[in-house]
């Protein structure tokens, strides 16, 4: 008996999973490029806002 043959389903598979997360991945980075562009910038999240000096993390405004 010679070498066993790998099934003929196994390299279709990893290259199905490889074609799916490339186009997850591009797919995901286009809606992510929609949604920047079409929220306005007071519904973008809190991480991405300069920080402000009424912002809750320092405390109130200081008075002067």
């Amino acid at each position: 008996m010679g070498a066993r043959t790998p099934t003929p389903f196994v390299p279709r598979l990893d290259t199905l999973r490889a074609l799916l997360a490339r186009y997850d991945a591009r797919v995901l980075a286009h809606a992510q490029r929609l949604l920047a562009r079409a929220l306005p910038p007071r519904l973008t999240p809190l991480a991405d806002r300069p920080r402000t000096v009424n912002c809750p993390s320092q405390g109130p405004p200081s008075r002067g």
